[in-house]
């Protein structure tokens, strides 16, 4: 789910299958994609005729964590994507930090959806570098 427009040339802003919106307990109410996922597509799409990307990977560590008396969890989190491009041999990282909230499900037990993602200027939000415990 996570890489679903990276990966999915049939995912795009009007119409994507794979969004985080699909996730079973998800509000009907709730953006076709979330920031992040139109960010992903946006930059995909503009790399499609330079340089394409053939496949993408993202790992995600977790910086900060609060919880809402409501059951609402906001946590910013580094995202690290590895991008392939076509014709290069050499892939290139990434690493942005967001700002994810999520809403626990009624339909499925202690489980949560996407409500909202956002990537976040690191500088501006005045957040660390990231570091793994192996580096």
């Amino acid at each position: 789910m996570v890489d679903a427009e990276w990966n999915n040339s049939d995912c795009a802003i009007v119409n994507c299958s794979q969004s985080s919106k699909g996730i079973p307990g998800v509000p009907i109410d709730r953006e076709l994609l979330t920031a992040a996922e139109r960010f992903n597509l946006e930059i995909r799409d503009s790399m499609a005729t330079v340089l394409p990307i053939t496949q993408a990977r993202s790992d995600i560590a977790i910086y900060n964590v609060k919880g809402k008396i409501d059951g609402t969890v906001t946590a910013i989190i580094y995202v690290t994507t590895t991008k392939h491009y076509q014709g290069d041999d050499k892939p290139s990282s990434e690493t942005i930090p967001h700002k994810v909230t999520l809403l626990p499900t009624k339909d499925a037990r202690d489980g949560y959806v996407v409500m909202a993602d956002e990537p976040l200027d690191q500088v501006k939000e005045h957040l660390p570098d990231l570091v793994l415990p192996n580096d």
